[in-house]
């Protein structure tokens, strides 16, 4: 009697098992299911509460399957889509990434929706909240230290532009030579 009584037992406990597998591996798969149906925004430049200058590098990654025509990202209620293309030369992928400006100094709403073609679809929406901080900050730091020393014309900056020792923008171009230093590079002429 006590042999049939345990092995009803472990078929039971096998039977129980099996049970817990399968909603395991159901869940599983429901919750892959429902990530390929998920909306991502997320910044690449900076992480979103470190944003500073009016603009972020973001990218939108749209389920797979979605149509990226039928995608649109909003900054503040503002239509932003415009500045986003395509990630990479695939035309097949789900990404899109873009430089997007025009932030306030503050906090900044991005909501990315995309709405299939037709009533019945349902629509997938994301947000994502940036703070912005303006490009002479502070964002970690607190206030700027005074007195302070700007040096914009020692060092081939021009003037400052304002009390924060803003300069112009100044890009310039170095290509490493031959003899392994960098020289000033023009594009007319040739290179060592």
């Amino acid at each position: 009697m006590g042999f049939a009584k345990n092995a009803l037992y472990r078929s039971g406990r096998i039977s129980e098992i099996a049970s817990v597998l399968t909603l395991i591996f159901f869940l599983a798969s429901s919750a892959s299911a429902q990530s390929g149906e998920k909306l991502e925004i997320k910044t690449l430049s900076s992480r979103p509460d470190l944003v500073s200058g009016g603009d972020a590098l973001v990218e939108v990654r749209a389920p797979a399957g979605a149509s990226l025509k039928e995608l649109t990202l909003t900054l503040n209620g503002r239509d932003v889509t415009s500045q986003l293309r395509q990630a990479g030369n695939d035309s097949r992928t789900s990404s899109l990434r873009g430089l997007i400006s025009g932030m306030v100094v503050g906090d900044n709403k991005l909501i990315a929706a995309i709405k299939p073609n037709g009533e019945s679809g349902r629509a997938i929406q994301a947000s994502l909240s940036i703070k912005n901080y303006p490009i002479t900050g502070p964002i970690l730091s607190g206030p700027h230290m005074k007195p302070y020393e700007c040096r914009t014309v020692e060092s081939g900056l021009g003037p400052a532009l304002d009390a924060n020792c803003s300069a112009a923008q100044k890009v310039e171009y170095f290509y490493r030579g031959s003899n392994n230093t960098f020289k000033p590079f023009d594009p007319n002429a040739g290179r060592a």
